[in-house]
């Protein structure tokens, strides 16, 4: 396999590889030669052809790197400032972050995203008369997880890149669980209860991944 990739290089300290929309992006610093360049394509190329191949959209999002990335479904050109008061926009096609770096942008995004979800959260408390304690993560391979034990849902960051009614499809699923710990008959009984087109939404959530770029 001969990879074509676009090279990006900056002031950054190590290399990376993203694959999206059928391209390859390759991030490196300045200075590094090209032959560790191709060296570190040709150490990925599995990895590489694997997810040329995979026709799912992935949310997960780099800020230093990406230009694009997902918020509530819908695909936004990123745009990042630094040295600047702490802001979240969005304008036309924009999504637009500010604040004084990389860092703090990161972990002002991360608040954003938990106050979008948690909204959401409480929309179906609401709706279900329940309760139960909330929490965030970013996981690897999955949208959230139930500990009924602990009264306790965690969700993934990532949720809430998702389309709306996918994101509260995961919601229900996970508060399923505080009664019904396997995916067995009884528990898509329940599901269907409180969300009758579970099926479709499913089937549509398997269209997003969150595999780390």
């Amino acid at each position: 396999m001969s990879v074509k990739y676009e090279l990006k290089r900056s002031n950054r300290k190590t290399m990376s590889i993203k694959v999206e929309d059928g391209q390859v992006f390759v991030y490196a610093p300045v200075l590094t030669p090209k032959f560790m360049i191709e060296n570190c394509v040709r150490r990925n190329e599995d990895l590489i052809d694997k997810k040329l191949n995979d026709p799912r959209i992935n949310v997960n999002y780099d800020l230093q790197n990406d230009d694009e990335i997902y918020f509530l479904g819908k695909k936004y050109n990123l745009q990042i400032f630094t040295r600047e008061k702490s802001r979240f926009l969005i304008r036309d096609n924009n999504l637009m972050l500010y604040g004084s770096s990389i860092r703090s942008i990161s972990s002002d995004y991360k608040k954003q995203l938990c106050a979008i979800l948690t909204q959401y959260v409480r929309e179906a408390k609401d709706e279900l008369g329940i309760d139960f304690d909330l929490d965030f993560k970013f996981y690897k391979s999955r949208w959230g997880c139930c500990y009924s034990k602990k009264n306790l849902i965690i969700l993934n960051y990532l949720l809430a890149c998702l389309p709306y009614n996918l994101i509260k499809y995961v919601i229900y699923h996970e508060i399923v669980h505080f009664t019904e710990g396997n995916h067995q008959r009884r528990f898509y009984q329940q599901l269907e209860k409180i969300c009758p087109d579970y099926k479709k939404l499913s089937k549509e959530l398997k269209d997003y991944t969150i595999l780390k770029r």
